[in-house]
Formats: structure tokens, C-alpha cells, sequence
């Protein structure tokens, strides 16, 4: 969960004029999390701006390659369903290689930080789960 301390310094540095997501994080700590109008987690990595949400298609799409309920893929914290659960989850970039996120993620974090900032409060926001 990202603290109160980095939202305040995004917003408030928004609110001073710069609208640019990137320009905002680079003024704040590692790492930066802001949640858009479209219900979607953005998170800035390196230079990258990456947007999370997850949409109905790809949750059924990983029900089925799985064989699993999606519930039981949040509580899974194996690092293949966690880069899974990335893949799905990141809507912009499009197409990115999930194993090379995964990878940028963990220079700076742990697989439990990335379920508990990225996964899990992304399912937050879709709707999927309740805080």
C-alpha cells in the first residue's frame, strides 16, 4: 500500500503544475503509486509509467488457462502467478514481458510488497476484492 506521504507529494506536486505522471514521481520516493479516473493502479518504475486494472476477459481467460478461480490465483504467491497476475493486470504498456517487469520490481522490493502494492490493491480497484 503506498503511504500517505507519496500520494500527498504527487498531489501536491500535480497540483503545482506539473501534470505529467513522470515529472510528479520524480519528486517523490520510490516507489510511486497514483490511482487515475479510470479505476486503474499507475505505478512509475524507472522511467516507465505502468497502468493496472483487472478486466473481466483477462480474468476469465486466466480462469481458464488455470483451471482456478480467480480468488484462488490472488492467494497464489508463486512467482509464475505473480508475473501471470502482472501480465493480466497491466493494461498500459500493452504487451510487455511480464518476466522483465517482475524482474525491475524485485530490485527495489519483495514478492510479498509487489502481491501486497500491485496485485492485491489492483484487485482492490477493479472491484474484485474489498479492503
Amino acid at each position: 500500500m503506498p503511504s500517505l506521504i507519496n500520494l500527498w507529494t504527487i498531489i501536491n506536486t500535480t497540483i503545482a503544475g506539473i501534470s505529467d505522471i513522470k515529472e510528479a514521481a520524480k519528486t517523490a520516493p520510490y516507489p510511486t503509486v497514483l490511482i487515475s479516473w479510470n479505476n486503474e493502479l499507475i505505478k512509475v518504475i524507472g522511467e516507465k509509467e505502468f497502468h493496472f486494472k483487472f478486466k473481466s476477459k483477462k480474468c476469465i481467460d486466466l480462469e481458464k488457462a488455470t483451471g482456478k478461480q480467480f480468488l484462488e490465483l490472488l492467494q497464489d504467491v508463486s512467482m509464475n502467478n505473480i508475473a501471470r497476475l502482472l501480465k493480466a493486470s497491466c493494461v498500459s504498456p500493452e504487451n510487455i514481458d511480464e518476466y522483465e517487469l517482475l524482474d525491475q520490481l524485485m530490485e527495489n522490493s519483495s514478492l510479498e510488497r509487489i502481491m501486497l502494492d500491485i496485485i492485491y490493491e489492483t484487485a482492490t480497484i477493479s472491484g474484485i476484492i474489498s479492503r
